[in-house]
């Protein structure tokens, strides 16, 4: 390792467990930055030695017991801890190929070689392709999380840090966590050594904030007028894409939607609650983008050719389309439909209320509950006022279509559930039904060839 070689260690080879290996080494960069700020280099350098020694070492020359040394113990309990953790992690866990993970090995010394060498833009380059290649593992976030906080970028470093928190077992991450909280970084060495080259295949670091081939930006960082939710701000501005885009074959405007962890479902106390919106957890691993208003008849046409809605209107939403039809238009045009995990995540936008209102929502901030005579039907997407992300429409108007088969239990995980049904799920309610049906949380669902004139769709895409 890059540390060892500095302090002028060179340890025997041995053959360790991955688990422990992984614990041994977030154990050994931690001391090393100790040792790299002049704490004690002599004293790290021992523990070092004693980490990674092929046989029993001794202590009869040690005037003072093993065990009155309270920093050791501290230190090797966290490393017992943490190898323990990591050895219980199910057989079964998916685990990168070796190519992968020769990659990521190869980027992470490189990671740590430019912030050894005070390269801190570099390093954080590294670190974050680090969290493309394997955004499974907790060490890449928190090298990210050292070079963002370097750098002075408190809020992104802390968001970054909550990443790596969530992902670390349990005994490893109280060790992130003291790297957050005391500023725990590389200072530059005055003998650093060269750095790692990426090996070859390797995802190159991508530029902040890079455009995409697929659209054009509109705008690159989140609007605090729109996106109100301040930390939801930092979690997509750590993601280094473009917060608002315009889709180039379909011209449809697509928002940023950040990784993070929701609320999925409701209490039983909400007003309308059912039997299949028990609350979970449910983590968002992988950022996305999500179309700011749900499709419009203008965008439909332009791609499929003709019209079959009932309320015409190029700014009105499509509708009578079946979820069959909508794979049709997202196969001709490169997008997808959101699966019932991402839509109430948008649709939520960080909130844990009944809507994304509030504990109760207005005529004024969605459209529903409206007899076909009133016309409220030919309400225009976008007409109505943006939730915290700044979607609008989220609640009434049509029912959208998700990519999801319905099961009694919603799922778990981002992805979309492909259980044994014909039935498909529809979310946000529409302009004919109550208040409560248009929750965040209301799940409906019907066969994925009906079409009705309260019945539409939303499109959701990857970045790359």
């Amino acid at each position: 390792m890059l540390f060892e070689a500095e302090i002028g260690i060179t340890p025997p080879p041995r053959v360790v467990s991955p688990a422990a290996t992984a614990s041994v080494q977030l154990l050994a960069a931690t001391i090393s930055v100790f040792a790299l700020r002049g704490r004690r280099p002599k004293f790290c350098q021992w523990i070092l030695g004693f980490l990674i020694e092929t046989k029993p070492m001794t202590f009869a020359s040690s005037k003072r017991s093993f065990l009155q040394r309270p920093l050791v113990a501290v230190l090797m309990t966290c490393t017992l801890l943490a190898a323990t953790a990591l050895a219980r992690t199910p057989q079964d866990a998916p685990t990168p190929s070796a190519a992968i993970s020769e990659q990521y090995d190869a980027l992470l010394d490189a990671a740590l070689t430019a912030l050894a060498s005070g390269k801190l833009t570099e390093g954080e380059k590294f670190a974050f392709s680090l969290t493309v290649i394997d955004e499974s593992r907790a060490d890449g976030f928190a090298v990210l999380g050292i070079a963002l906080k370097k750098q002075g970028k408190a809020a992104e470093a802390q968001a970054v840090f909550r990443t790596a928190r969530a992902k670390a077992p349990s005994a490893t991450r109280k060790m992130i966590e003291l790297m957050d909280a005391f500023g725990l970084g590389v200072v530059p060495s005055p003998t650093p050594a060269p750095a790692a080259a990426p090996a070859a295949g390797a995802i190159p670091p991508p530029a902040a904030n890079a455009p995409l081939d697929w659209c054009e930006v509109l705008a690159a960082a989140p609007d605090p007028a729109v996106v109100t939710d301040a930390e939801a701000r930092t979690r997509m501005t750590a993601t280094k894409l473009p917060w608002k885009v315009r889709d180039r074959k379909t011209g449809i405007v697509l928002l940023l939607c950040p990784p993070g962890e929701f609320m999925m479902g409701s209490p039983d106390s909400e007003v309308g609650h059912s039997n299949d919106e028990t609350q979970h957890r449910v983590p968002i691993t992988k950022a996305f983008y999500l179309s700011e208003t749900e499709v419009t008849q203008e965008s439909w046409q332009n791609v499929m050719g003709a019209n079959p809605s009932s309320f015409e209107g190029a700014s009105n939403p499509v509708e009578q389309v079946s979820w069959n039809d909508c794979q049709s238009f997202c196969q001709s045009s490169g997008l997808r439909l959101a699966s019932e995990s991402e839509w109430e995540y948008a649709c939520r936008a960080g909130t844990t209320t009944a809507y994304s209102f509030g504990a109760s929502i207005t005529k004024q901030q969605a459209n529903f509950d409206s007899p076909k005579k009133t016309g409220r039907g030919r309400v225009a997407c976008g007409s109505l006022p943006a939730n915290h992300w700044g979607f609008r429409e989220m609640h009434g108007n049509v029912w959208e279509w998700c990519e999801d088969r319905y099961q009694a239990t919603a799922s778990s995980v981002q992805e979309a559930v492909k259980a044994n049904s014909s039935n498909r799920v529809l979310r946000g309610g529409a302009w004919n039904v109550s208040s409560n049906n248009v929750r965040s949380s209301y799940r409906h669902y019907i066969t994925a060839d009906f079409t009705y004139n309260n019945i539409g769709f939303r499109v959701a895409r990857a970045p790359l």
